[in-house]
């Protein structure tokens, strides 16, 4: 019976390599109960198919009822589904990101903390999705329960200074409130994060001393004899011109652990199929050893010293979906170091690998690396019909001018204009020469055209 048990639970694995220890085991242990071996070996191959799909009947209906739910919630309810979806994985960046990603691929935007609009979690927001203030780093459970109590009860905040006035500022300390700015909260009340965080000091003691005068009486005496409608009240000063994209990109990384507003890949997105072979929150489904070529931005990178004394590499790179490990090992680091850099946009060649027992743990190990921005597209206009000779021409110009920029070619189907992305085995090297190759060969009748990936 022990025996037993552990080919149940092998079973229950799923997981071919356990079966394989059992199978002499069983077979064995047959012949010793003078079983016909063709019938062992038949029986143990049936087992074995079925702890590839085997699933507990009740818990199989369970999850089919739970799947229907979901199913309809996302179908009619896609916010209110997404939004609780999200806040149930908030402690996890890469589900987090996933589904963000899922969000944007339907139309429904995730968009920056609101001072005047998020909750603690993710909340609908019209036909958007917004993001939760607890979510902000710095910024406390017990700081949002004071936002939302004075919101509902004394309507939207103004300006910041509004703000500063209405909640008790010595809940706050400066970096809650740094943290607040920079990840966009008060961008639907005031203009600049920058104006904001010039001024902050100056607010917070303007608040502080307003504060202390209500606390006092003379706030209402002040007001009383005073007929400026502008008594009690802060101008930010200075120019309300923000920050580039770039560092509001590293402001929402750093404090909510995603890009909100925008994606450094965000400009290259549509591009990225012509390059890639899977995104990368497809490789879990792949198999161990599978080649893919992925692109995104490199988020953390580390150098290493092996015990021969030589250098390697390891990183994050994440891309509109998720983010995946990798290693660059010394002999491809040679030849690629100086494009392995930290926000560096990059597209890495190589193979993946499952570690330990956990098939969502995977790295890729590099075999080659390009960056972004000397990555080109080629197009090929062709405006009237090719013999076969003239096919087999162009073929062999494209393999002339081998590299590993895609090609593309614009077709013309009975009025429809058709774009085709040729093999990577005609992929090129984007140049003038090619170019006047081309043009010169066909007359003019195919034109090339070169556009750069990241512009």
């Amino acid at each position: 019976l022990g025996q037993a048990d552990i080919l149940r639970r092998a079973m229950g694995k799923k997981k071919p390599e356990e079966m394989d220890k059992q199978r002499s085991l069983f077979l064995e242990g047959a012949r010793k109960h003078d079983v016909d071996e063709k019938i062992s070996e038949s029986l143990f191959d049936t087992m074995t198919e079925f702890a590839a799909y085997c699933f507990n009947r009740s818990h199989s209906a369970a999850y089919a009822f739970l799947a229907y739910q979901t199913a309809y919630l996302k179908a009619h309810y896609p916010v209110e589904y997404l939004s609780a979806l999200l806040s149930s994985v908030s402690d996890n960046q890469d589900k987090i990101q996933l589904y963000i990603s899922e969000c944007q691929r339907i139309g429904i935007k995730v968009l920056a903390p609101d001072i005047n609009s998020s909750c603690a979690d993710f909340t609908p927001d019209g036909d958007n999705i917004r993001f939760g203030l607890a979510s902000i780093k710095n910024v406390g459970a017990g700081v949002v329960e004071l936002i939302e109590k004075e919101r509902n009860a004394n309507g939207p905040f103004k300006s910041f200074y509004d703000f500063l006035t209405r909640i008790d500022i010595k809940a706050f300390n400066k970096r809650t409130l740094e943290s607040l700015i920079k990840a966009g909260a008060f961008c639907s009340i005031e203009k600049s994060r920058k104006q904001l965080l010039e001024n902050l000091d100056a607010a917070i003691s303007s608040a502080q001393r307003e504060s202390e005068a209500k606390a006092s009486g003379q706030i209402n005496l002040f007001a009383a004899l005073s007929t400026d409608s502008s008594a009690g009240q802060f101008t930010l000063s200075g120019s309300d011109e923000e920050y580039p994209d770039s560092e509001i990109q590293s402001f929402e990384k750093s404090l909510l652990g995603f890009y909100v507003t925008s994606h450094p890949l965000s400009s290259i997105k549509d591009k990225l199929p012509f390059l890639t072979t899977h995104k990368i929150s497809e490789l879990n489904d792949l198999k161990d050893g599978s080649s893919v070529t992925v692109c995104g931005l490199i988020s953390s990178l580390r150098t290493i010293t092996t015990k021969k004394n030589k250098l390697m590499k390891v990183g994050t790179l994440e891309d509109l979906t998720g983010g995946v490990d990798f290693v660059v090992f010394t002999s491809v680091l040679e030849k690629y170091n100086s494009l392995l850099n930290p926000e560096a946009k990059v597209i890495l060649a190589g193979k993946i690998q499952f570690r330990g027992d956990e098939e969502t743990n995977i790295s890729l190990m590099v075999d080659s690396v390009k960056s972004v921005e000397n990555c080109n597209i080629v197009h090929l206009t062709l405006d009237e019909k090719k013999t076969f000779e003239e096919i087999v021409c162009l073929k062999d110009l494209l393999l002339k001018y081998k590299g590993g920029d895609p090609v593309i070619l614009n077709l013309n189907n009975n009025g429809i204009p058709v774009k085709i992305l040729t093999g990577s085995n005609f992929w090129v090297t984007a140049s003038n020469d090619i170019q006047h190759a081309i043009e010169r060969q066909f007359n003019g009748n195919v034109k090339v055209s070169i556009s750069s990936l990241d512009g």
